[in-house]
């Protein structure tokens, strides 16, 4: 998240989520790596989901989770869904990348990495958009606009990588290549997590963990319920690895023209948050073990990824 949020607004962000909760402790009983009893308990011990499935509450009635797990009927790939797949992967391609390019050069400047790393934006897009193999549906006019998206993302990430180097670097008498790389790139770029002692999929992915702190990228409108993906992601690194989790943030990204715009917002994952994430667990978990269609809601928002399919539009 470095790239996306400069350091020092992050300090400040953290340091006042932490004075409005500065009162609040989060009870043992809803950290993860208490999943063997009580309240984290899975209702079910072989029904596992993702924490998208569960957080992604665009139906209140969780008649998507019927659809996708009951009734075996899966969402058509919208633009919408492969940009974000495409958006995601190429974030977590370049950060990867820009790690190789410092070790293996090692400290060299930023205007280098630049010179270098922006030479590559052809070959790095390609790699890329080979991945996914549903841009087939998309017509020319957004394969055209995902494709901008795609490089202006690109090269910020390879220039505001290059500032920080050239930042860092500068602000040191001495500086080791490890040092001047985690100033740079998040600890751990898509950790992976086994969450199923929480009724969670085996093979998580969160988009970045630093410390106590997680991050989600997100590339559509802001939702309400995208902060319950970070009490879900917390729990399944403490239930998993018995990390404390106690911050996380949701880094909206969207586009201007070539430019890129950032937007964020940081929560404290406590019990409530916790427990609300939990309740939406087992509400999902009682929809598939009861096999019983809840019904289209009177709310039935149309970007729900189901809508077409519900409303037979």
């Amino acid at each position: 998240y470095m790239l996306y949020i400069d350091p020092l607004e992050l300090d400040r962000l953290i340091r006042y989520i932490k004075d409005l909760h500065s009162d609040e402790d989060i009870s043992e009983e809803y950290r993860g790596w208490n999943w063997t009893e009580g309240r984290l308990s899975p209702i079910s011990r072989n029904i596992f989901l993702s924490v998208s499935e569960i957080s992604n509450r665009y139906c209140s009635g969780y008649r998507d989770i019927y659809l996708r797990r009951v009734a075996r009927i899966f969402p058509p790939q919208t633009f919408k869904s492969i940009r974000g797949l495409i958006l995601h992967q190429l974030s977590s391609y370049t950060l990867t990348k820009i790690k190789s390019f410092l070790y293996s050069r090692g400290l060299t400047t930023g205007y280098q990495m630049i010179r270098e790393m922006l030479a590559e934006e052809g070959d790095v897009l390609n790699s890329v958009f080979k991945q996914i193999k549903n841009t087939r549906q998309m017509s020319r006019v957004e394969v055209k606009n995902l494709k901008r998206e795609a490089l202006s993302l690109y090269r910020f990430l390879v220039i505001q990588a290059a500032s920080t180097l050239d930042r860092v670097v500068c602000s040191h008498k001495r500086i080791s290549l490890d040092s001047a790389v985690n100033s740079i790139i998040p600890d751990v770029v898509e950790m992976k997590i086994n969450g199923q002692m929480i009724g969670l999929s085996k093979e998580l992915r969160v988009d970045v963990y630093s410390g106590k702190l997680i991050a989600e990228l997100k590339t559509g409108e802001k939702r309400d319920f995208h902060k319950y993906a970070l009490a879900g992601y917390a729990l399944a690194i403490e239930a998993d690895r018995e990390i404390p989790v106690d911050y996380g943030i949701v880094i909206y990204l969207s586009f201007d023209e070539d430019f890129v715009k950032i937007d964020k917002e940081i929560y404290f994952i406590g019990d409530e948050l916790r427990e609300e994430f939990l309740q939406m667990r087992d509400e999902a978990f009682e929809v598939i073990e009861g096999g019983r269609d809840p019904g289209i809601k009177l709310d039935c928002p149309r970007y729900c990824i189901y809508y077409m399919i519900c409303n037979k539009v």
